[in-house]
């Protein structure tokens, strides 16, 4: 599977309508295999499409995603979130990556079938500009906080290897009507676009 679709696939959800119940605790180790525990949400209806506690300063929701299960944990005082995507049958975890609003971050780790580590992929790869960069650089020039107003903002990373071009492309909504779009280089941090655009097409 290639970047473009493990990329797609990270962020498209789908939500059919399942119970779900097992064992005991989040996210446990059997034999070096992380597998998804989801006892903690079994207090909750079933019937529900989209799971959600609080528990010790920690977010969790619990999506169905089809044939696996999306789990994704936000601590408090941490703006970036935790993914993993877990086997519905086995429970076994598929992969995990850190991200940011729709930004992948870091490391993401895949597992086989049966959960064995099979492939690292760096998506701060080509990004000598860091999120952490990006969010200063929205914060200083476009007065936009990015940390705080993660609710009117979204933020992709665009690729074309071909063109060597490695960009950020963010879309702030400013009020009901309008949104800004910026285009950063993920290499240099430059802005190579800021326009305002219509909410309404």
């Amino acid at each position: 599977m290639n970047k473009y679709i493990i990329f797609f696939l990270f962020f498209f959800i789908y939500f059919p309508n399942e119970c779900i119940a097992h064992s005991n605790g989040n996210l446990m180790l059997m034999d070096s295999i992380k597998k998804l525990n989801t006892q903690k949400y079994a207090d909750y209806d079933c019937n529900r499409k989209y799971l959600k506690l609080i528990h010790d300063n920690t977010i969790y929701e619990l999506l169905d995603f089809g044939s696996d299960y999306k789990e994704i944990i936000t601590t408090n005082g941490n703006f970036l979130k935790n993914v993993s995507l877990y086997n519905k049958k086995t429970l076994i975890l598929i992969f995990e990556a850190n991200s940011f609003i729709d930004c992948p971050i870091g490391l993401m780790y895949k597992y086989n079938s049966d959960g064995i580590l099979s492939e690292i992929i760096d998506y701060n790869e080509h990004y000598d500009f860091s999120i952490y960069n990006l969010i200063e650089k929205l914060s200083d020039d476009f007065n936009i906080d990015a940390i705080n107003s993660q609710d009117r903002l979204s933020i992709f990373k665009y690729e074309n290897p071909l063109e060597e071009r490695y960009e950020y492309h963010i879309r702030y909504s400013v009020d009901k009507s309008k949104s800004r779009l910026l285009k950063i280089n993920g290499t240099n941090g430059k802005t190579l676009e800021d326009v305002m655009t219509s909410n309404y097409y």
